[in-house]
């Protein structure tokens, strides 16, 4: 295995959950709790684009902001590493986050080929409340997907991946 440590944090390097355009995401602990917590640590490299880190800083604030409501992934930590004795770390920001692991709303959907009325109805009323939670504190999503809505083991949802999401103002009146 090749566990490495960053910050407080032990990530699996041999345990990759998924990848995306921007960074891949690792099965992690959270060692500073007793015992160490499961999460899951999205790693994006900055090396070659210095944008990068500031857009991963700026996902951590989103998260910060909305990530208390059960239907958005939580924000267990954010790791700037500049240098590290593991090459495959330096240069990339990570983001620690609560776990989801019953898997992507959209694999959901394809395994099953449809799903009732009745089968949705728990999801998009999680999702509407997220969404609405967000939309409260002043964040809007900008890529609201299947892919990025995660399962949690016990049947709920996850919104997750706030890198292209958007702070807006709100309306006072409203």
């Amino acid at each position: 295995m090749s566990i490495v440590k960053i910050g407080h944090f032990e990530v699996n390097l041999g345990r990759k959950l998924g990848e995306g355009g921007f960074g891949a995401v690792y099965r992690a602990k959270d060692t500073s709790q007793d015992p160490p917590a499961e999460c899951a640590a999205k790693q994006v490299k900055y090396e070659k684009d210095a944008g990068q880190r500031a857009a991963t800083e700026r996902e951590a604030a989103f998260l910060r902001k909305v990530g208390a409501h059960n239907s958005i992934i939580g924000l267990f930590g954010l790791e700037i590493v500049d240098g590290h004795e593991n090459a495959a770390c330096k240069k990339s920001a990570w983001i620690f986050m609560e776990i989801a692991t019953g898997g992507e709303l959209f694999d959901r959907l394809i395994d099953s080929g449809s799903l009732t009325e009745k089968a949705v109805r728990p999801y998009f009323a999680a999702l509407l409340s997220g969404v609405g939670a967000m939309h409260a504190a002043g964040v809007v999503h900008r890529d609201l997907k299947l892919e990025n809505v995660m399962l949690t083991s016990a049947g709920g949802l996850k919104i997750i991946d706030f890198g292209l999401a958007h702070e807006h103002a709100r309306d006072p009146k409203s």
